[in-house]
């Protein structure tokens, strides 16, 4: 039976991913992912800018965790992109966000083995909600 995350994770990330990658490793990665970010605290506060600079820090962060596990099976690269144009709004319009796509494949494939999603919460004013953002990721496999 499939606990709550795992059900969140699969609806929000609806593609095929690559099952060769033992979970271990895919554990050891997501672990890696999740204590950089901890320890950037790059999700962990707003932003201002034009150019979605948070989402650049984020991808450098998981480019960085990738060069902290111990004896990795392979080498790694990370795909972030808006999904589906990206921006988003809730049903009674309180809410907006851009949400990006992050795919994690091993070096050269095709196919990513772990993936989930990026959100930039608009937290500026009503005339210009996306002025300041701030960001939650959730990477599974």
């Amino acid at each position: 039976m499939k606990n709550l995350k795992d059900k969140i994770f699969e609806s929000s990330f609806p593609i095929e991913l690559d099952k060769s990658i033992k979970a271990s490793e895919k554990k050891k990665i997501q672990n890696a992912i999740y204590r950089q970010l901890e320890k950037t605290g790059t999700t962990g506060h707003f932003y201002h800018d034009d150019y979605w600079e948070g989402v650049k820090l984020v991808r450098k962060d998981i480019e960085d965790a990738f060069k902290t596990i111990k004896n990795p099976e392979h080498e790694y690269e990370v795909s972030i992109a808006p999904d589906e144009g990206g921006y988003r709004t809730s049903k009674d319009g309180m809410s907006q966000w851009k949400q990006y796509k992050v795919e994690i494949f091993v070096k050269g494939a095709e196919q990513p083995f772990m993936g989930g999603t990026l959100n930039c919460h608009a937290a500026g004013t009503v005339d210009d909600p996306f002025d300041t953002y701030d960001m939650s990721c959730c990477i599974g496999y």
